[in-house]
């Protein structure tokens, strides 16, 4: 195993472990009470880390040859929290109108994320955005937490309408 992996909160993250180096047959096992609750160890090469609170977590694991030799090792496991960005309805926008476009999140905090803007907007980072209506599509915000982009996006579309020609 690495010795740090990082994951989002609430996702499974698989913990292969590759024993190579150890002659003959071995037993493994899990070390520490809390860590149980977390690690679902049915299949200990393959165990799966799954926690729903952010945070810093140190695992630790035994691994014991044909004649009792252990050898004890660990991966710290940063945990990043989930954000869920709110849906943005459709607008409909009159030709060279300036519009205000406004990122929610429904989970997370806002505080630690950072936002994406994709299609005819600038800029192209931050909660709010300005939008030049003259070209007419699909938008997306995306907002992400973490080094290890725990992420959410969400897509609106943009009609914008001819003005009115008058003719004297």
């Amino acid at each position: 195993l690495p010795e740090r992996e990082t994951v989002c909160a609430g996702e499974d993250l698989e913990l292969a472990i590759n024993p190579t180096s150890i002659p003959g047959n071995y037993t493994m096992h899990w070390v520490g009470g809390d860590r149980n609750r977390i690690v679902d160890s049915t299949d200990v090469l393959n165990s799966v880390f799954r926690s729903s609170n952010e945070g810093e977590y140190v695992l630790y694991y035994t691994i014991e040859d044909d004649y009792g030799c252990p050898r004890l090792d660990t991966i710290e496991i940063g945990v990043f929290p989930t954000v869920t960005v709110a849906a943005m309805p459709d607008v409909d926008a009159c030709e060279g109108v300036e519009l205000q476009f406004e990122a929610n999140l429904t989970q997370g905090d806002p505080s630690t994320v950072t936002y994406a803007w994709l299609g005819n907007v600038a800029p192209t980072t931050g909660k709010i955005t300005n939008f030049s209506s003259t070209l007419p599509g699909t938008y997306q915000i995306q907002v992400s937490a973490g080094d290890v982009n725990c992420s959410d996006q969400t897509s609106f579309n943009v009609t914008v309408h001819q003005n009115p020609r008058v003719q004297i």
